[in-house]
């Protein structure tokens, strides 16, 4: 779930330059860097000024007014190596790892030996995507220091990126366990051996740098990762309550460990960690997005009113939204009209128009979006409303014209593609629907509303070999989901299919898999890089 990089430090932002603690004389300051200039002239004065403003203001923590400061130097002589160093250290402080790297890359365009921006271009090239750049620069750093123990770090982090799992392995190995990057060359090797099918030899080299007082949260996370593989669970909730407290704001974990808890059964402690996400004002729309995707795997009959109206009364517009929707689609009328009053006037008014139409309101549904779609013809949920009631009015081809459109500003949202295809199907155009649910399906290829509903559909049809490739397909793209080897299952028990036992099976499988299924495609890997967070 998270994606931060191995030991990526900001230890190399100690050096000052020299060149800016020199007294300011007669209120002008002269360059002589790489020959660049002989003389002082008024823009060499116009930038030094700024430069030492620069270089104050960032010892006081005044950054914005440093890099304000830095702007204006570099707008006057852009020319000059140290005015370049000097932003990157400011961007750095300042939490802005991109617009550092640019200003290191910027200083290293001008002298590309320069030790302070080969490091920098190094760590943060990594850090920031920046690959090609990042290596260049390691390579340039090794060329001259071959031992230089950060350089071999960052060497083996590109190795491991580029599946080259024994090469990581051999740089983490050239380390020496004296230098303050051991444990991160531990950690890399042992996500490499992880990544090469190797957990219990991952879990022999974390355990040797493991220390007396506790763990790191970077050993506590590849631990979890290597209790992970190993399937076990009784392990991997002590590394969660150990990170609990040393990553006390990491949201992502708490979803992670909340799926654990479903998966084991645990509910009580399960809903306690999502409502703790869903209550947190630094909830990001991902988080509460895999909050609902854990409710419809594990389902939400359990969640108290209470949540909801503590979620009613949270500063998260988002997790008000969201699951003002989630309970609309479950029926729980009464919660979402709690929640729905304490939205603003448009996302208020477009969910109202839902919750009327889910009521069967429907004249009433369709008027209330329409007020809301005379100002904003795009709001998904006043499309999705009144495509429901003018389905629920029987005016087909108006309601199938507003889902249509509704999937297509919203196509995460299941819902849009559902009434399409609930249209499509009222007109008689099952190629129409069928082509909606395909659709929909290859949007979110692990939405559970999605597969259902489609496998269903086909069954109803009596298109039972397709339905079973669609239970399938979905076990392929959630091998971790129970629901979705349930489907399966019920899909192949319904069409008669000889799949009941290779279901019953994946389900087996499932139960001691615990992690969330990544989005398909995505990389395995890039779940194992160290989630050490960025400076």
């Amino acid at each position: 779930m998270q994606g931060y990089l191995v030991g990526v430090k900001a230890g190399f932002v100690q050096t000052i330059s020299r060149f800016f603690r020199e007294t300011l004389r007669n209120g002008t300051l002269c360059f002589a860097m790489l020959g660049a200039i002989a003389g002082c002239s008024d823009s060499a004065n116009e930038a030094a000024t700024a430069g030492a403003t620069a270089q104050q203001q960032l010892e006081r923590g005044d950054l914005a007014e440093a890099k304000r400061s830095i702007s204006k130097a570099i707008a006057a002589r852009d020319d000059i190596v140290d005015l370049h160093l000097l932003k990157g250290r400011i961007e750095l402080a300042s939490g802005a790892p991109s617009e550092a790297f640019d200003a290191y890359f910027d200083a290293l365009a001008l002298d590309r030996s320069n030790g302070e921006a080969l490091q920098a271009v190094s760590q943060l090239g990594l850090e920031t995507g920046h690959f090609r750049e990042s290596l260049e620069a390691t390579e340039q750093i090794l060329a001259l220091a071959p031992q230089q123990p950060e350089a071999l770090l960052i060497r083996g982090q590109h190795a491991f990126i580029q599946r080259r799992f024994d090469e990581a392995i051999s740089y983490a190995d050239q380390i020496p366990k004296d230098q303050v990057n051991f444990e991160n060359a531990s950690i890399l090797k042992a996500r490499a051996l992880l990544m090469e099918d190797m957990p219990e030899d991952a879990l022999d080299v974390v355990n040797a740098v493991s220390q007396p007082g506790g763990d790191s949260a970077e050993i506590a996370l590849t631990k979890l990762e290597i209790f992970r593989t190993l399937r076990r669970p009784e392990q991997m909730k002590l590394q969660f309550e150990r990170l609990r407290k040393l990553r006390p704001k990491d949201l992502e974990l708490r979803i992670d460990e909340a799926n654990l808890l479903f998966k084991q059964g645990d509910r009580t402690k399960a809903i306690d960690r999502v409502s703790s996400v869903l209550l947190d004002n630094q909830a990001k729309p991902d988080n509460v997005e895999q909050i609902l995707r854990l409710w419809w795997e594990y389902g939400a009959q359990d969640a108290p009113n209470k949540l909801f109206e503590a979620i009613a009364s949270s500063t998260s517009v988002h997790s008000r939204a969201s699951v003002a929707s989630f309970l609309i689609d479950q029926g729980r009328n009464t919660a979402a009209r709690r929640i729905i009053e304490t939205l603003d006037e448009e996302d208020r008014r477009g969910l109202l128009a839902r919750l009327l139409a889910a009521e069967g309101e429907f004249a009433q549904a369709k008027r209330t979006a329409e007020s809301v779609l005379i100002r904003d013809s795009t709001q998904c949920d006043a499309l999705l409303a009144r495509s429901e009631a003018n389905l629920g009015l029987r005016l087909l081809i108006s309601s199938l014209r507003d889902a249509q459109q509704a999937a297509s500003e919203c196509p995460n949202q299941a819902s849009n593609w559902l009434v399409a295809a609930r249209a499509y199907t009222a007109m008689g155009q099952l190629d129409g629907a069928d082509r909606i649910f395909s659709q929909a399906l290859d949007e979110n290829p692990q939405n559970l509303r999605i597969a259902q509903t489609y496998s269903d559909w086909l069954l109803q049809e009596g298109r039972r070999r397709e339905a079973v490739a669609i239970a399938r397909r979905f076990t392929t793209n959630s091998p971790a989901s129970l629901a979705a080897w349930r489907l399966y299952e019920v899909v192949c028990n319904s069409a008669s299919a000889d799949c009941v036992g290779q279901a019953a099976e994946g389900f087996r499988d499932a139960l001691t898999r615990f992690g969330i299924d990544p989005a398909p495609g995505s990389p395995r890997m890039n779940r194992f890089l160290s989630q050490n967070p960025a400076p």
